[in-house]
């Protein structure tokens, strides 16, 4: 819809620039759903696990968290954050794959967290488990809907 706004603002005369910036956002997002897919799928065939690597949990998830604040700013949007570094938080896996589900989490919690949306993200661990915590005040996922969030696309 966007590139079809911004060629009628073309054949308009008139400036069709937020258009396709928005229309660059949109391929951009498609792009990285696609290659996380890729990535997903890889990971179960067993090909992409031999490139995991030992990560610091809460090292990784603070660059996505610290560019989403000022998303949570301007959508009035109120984001506390605890992320625990004295906890043990290192995790087998792939960082980009990490990054890739908290943009979603935090996209979705700006999106649908309630108006205004606040969210809250906290890491903890135990001996065995590290553990990620995304909250909002939303509405929630409709239970007939819940099977679905861990289909793809």
């Amino acid at each position: 819809i966007a590139i079809e706004n911004a060629l009628a603002k073309l054949d308009a005369g008139e400036d069709a620039a937020p258009d396709l910036r928005q229309a660059q956002t949109e391929a951009d997002n498609i792009n990285r759903t696609f290659d996380a897919l890729l990535r997903i799928s890889q990971i179960e065939a067993a090909d992409r696990t031999s490139r995991f690597a030992r990560l610091d949990f809460s090292g990784i998830i603070e660059n996505p968290v610290d560019g989403y604040e000022a998303a949570a700013d301007e959508h009035g949007a109120r984001l506390s954050v605890q992320l625990r570094h004295h906890d043990a938080h290192t995790v087998n896996g792939d960082s980009s794959l990490i990054t890739q589900m908290l943009a979603n989490l935090l996209d979705n919690a700006l999106h649908h967290g309630g108006d205004p949306a606040t969210i809250s993200i906290r890491t903890s661990s135990d001996a065995a488990h590290v553990v990620l915590e995304a909250a909002d005040h939303g509405p929630g996922i409709p239970p007939e809907e819940r099977d679905k969030v861990f289909r793809r696309l």
